[in-house]
This record gives structure tokens, sequence and C-alpha cells, in this order.
């Protein structure tokens, strides 16, 4: 199935991910605030972007 080679095909990339820094601290609960709130601001001005982007398909 799709689902189980594309697990199969992308594990390190996945294992990566979840093993970053970022990851971790979250995970932990010693991210710091200020980091949070810098990816939440990034992340909201990504998505108002995106959306924007999509709007303007046919």
């Amino acid at each position: 199935m799709l689902f189980q080679r594309l697990v199969k095909e992308n594990s390190k990339i996945w294992k990566e991910y979840i093993q970053h820094n970022f990851i971790k601290q979250l995970e932990n609960e010693t991210l710091s605030k200020d980091q949070f709130l810098f990816y939440l601001k990034q992340d909201y001005i990504y998505l108002i972007n995106y959306s924007n982007a999509m709007q303007d398909l046919p």
C-alpha cells in the first residue's frame, strides 16, 4: 500500500524530524516561551500567506 511505502521510504527523514532539538524541547517542556512564540508567529504568517496564495488559484 501507499502508506507503508511512504513510511518505509521516508523513515530516515521522520526520525531526524522527531529527534530535532525544537521537537525534543517541546516534548520535554523545556522550550522557552520566546522560542515557542517565535514559532507560532512564524507559522501564523506562513498560513496567512499560504491561504492568500490558494485563493488566487483557479
